[in-house]
Formats: structure tokens, sequence, C-alpha cells
């Protein structure tokens, strides 16, 4: 589905919008061995690579730069620079309408509050929770290909924090690298971990709130 809509839009326009994001340069957060990740320039793509390209398989991004792209989702559409606490927020840019951004909360949230959602075990009760689940093979060592087995699980999501009194909208990543338990599923492996940090973290700024 990804690919068929990729096609139609061309090559020239998914580069420009992943280039938007953020993917293919690095956050500047100033932390040293900080990755740029890998993106091409399209007019190197061949056919495969535009299609790869479209659902995630024709790049390499670092968790900053997906946190930091999922925020600009859910925020009403702005990719803010990265800062460490207490530093200020910058300006930011707008990559996405405000309308675009509401569309795509309302689906991130369906992922969570369906009922045959695939990442219903992320749910708060009284908190909206919206979110992405991911499983994805990992590339083989020895060669071509992929790992027989093996997987990066992972959940990446937002939680509105406004119906507990709370002011912020968190979003957080969890990855787990090749799970070992009966699944190897992202929203089942990495869905109840979001969950539980996100929980004691809104409890966390809850307390921290009341004392000021």
């Amino acid at each position: 589905g990804m690919s068929k809509i990729a096609f139609e839009m061309g090559k020239e326009p998914l580069y420009t919008g992943l280039k938007k994001f953020g993917f293919g340069s690095k956050t500047n957060l100033t932390l040293p061995g900080e990755s740029g990740g890998i993106l091409r320039n399209y007019k190197n793509w061949a056919e495969i690579d535009f299609a790869t390209h479209s659902f995630g398989q024709g790049i390499a991004v670092t968790a900053l730069q997906l946190v930091r792209a999922f925020a600009a989702l859910v925020n009403g559409g702005t990719l803010y620079d990265l800062q460490l606490i207490g530093e200020g927020i910058s300006p930011g840019k707008q990559v996405i309408s405000e309308q675009v951004s509401e569309m795509m909360k309302h689906t991130l949230v369906e992922v969570v509050e369906s009922e045959h959602g695939t990442g219903k075990r992320a749910q708060i009760e009284g908190v909206i929770v919206g979110g992405k689940t991911g499983t994805a093979q990992k590339a083989r060592t020895d060669g071509r290909g992929y790992e027989d087995g093996a997987y990066l699980s992972s959940f990446i999501g937002f939680a509105d924090g406004s119906a507990l009194g709370i002011d912020q909208r968190l979003v957080l990543l969890v990855m787990v690298d090749e799970p070992r338990g009966k699944s190897h599923y992202g929203g089942t492996v990495a869905g109840p971990a979001f969950k539980n940090i996100i929980t004691e973290s809104l409890y966390l700024i809850g307390m921290r709130d009341s004392l000021n």
C-alpha cells in the first residue's frame, strides 16, 4: 500500500518529505558520536529503492530522529530541535498542517484504543494514548538479507496528560533488540513497557507539579 502511494507521489516529493522530517541529518543535540542515519539522494534510487523507502526499509534512522519526527506528527505539525532538559524550546518549523496532525493523532489513538488495535497493550486508563507498533527484521551480519528469527520490536507513542491536570504531551520510543519471549511483535513486547514507563513518568511529573 505504501509503495503504491509513493509511486503516485514520485521520487523527489518522497525524498523531500523524508528530509523535511529530519531524516538523513543529525538532530544537532551535540551528543558525541551522533549519526545522521542513511538517506541516499533520490537521483541514485533504483525502482526497488523507491519502493523500500516508502515503507522504511530503504533508509536508516536513529532513535532521536524517530522520536523527533513522531513528535511533529502529534504536536500540531511542528518539527522542533531536540534539546536537553532546561534549555528552553526552539522556534521549530511547520512540516505538516495542524489539520493533518489532528488526523494523525486520531489514527494513532485508534491503534491503541480500538478493540483490534495492535497497540492496545499500551492503554493507560484515563489517559489519551496513541502510537505505532513496529516489528522489524534484523539485517544479516554475514551477508545480504535478514536473519531468521531476529527482530527489533518497538512501540513509539504519545500520552496526553491533560486529563490528569498535567499540561504536557509525552513522547516515548521503546525498542527491544531480539526479544526472547513467546512473541516478537512490537505491540506485545514493547507496548506494555511503554505503558509502565509513561504511567510512572506521569506520576512523577504530577508529584513535581504539586510541589511547585
